[in-house]
């Protein structure tokens, strides 16, 4: 597939993107929320925000038999597009995952 077909079918349906305000509105109690950052250490280190955990892309796909089955997950870089592709890698594990907007 080239990259627009593979948008338009694969990635598109897959994917969907929250505010923070929405994240910050799902009840914990209903199903734990955690935010990965996949951005690298030395970009997380300088710009961390509260409550993302680092998970960097290129060690995300290795990581995924480590993370809960019952969790939703919210991924985010600075610009969107390593966290759509990570958002698509926990999707395609069978994960609930999100991109969070930018």
């Amino acid at each position: 597939l080239d990259k627009e077909a593979f948008q338009t079918l694969l990635q598109a349906p897959v994917l969907q993107a929250v505010t923070t305000l929405s994240v910050n509105g799902w009840s914990e109690e209903a199903l734990p929320t955690v935010v990965i950052d996949v951005r690298l250490p030395v970009e997380f280190k300088h710009d961390k925000q509260e409550g993302r955990i680092n998970i960097p892309l290129s060690d995300l796909r290795s990581q995924i038999p480590s993370l809960d089955d019952d969790a939703r997950y919210v991924v985010a870089c600075n610009d969107g597009c390593r966290s759509r592709l990570g958002a698509y890698l926990l999707n395609e594990a069978g994960l609930d995952a999100y991109v969070l907007a930018s």
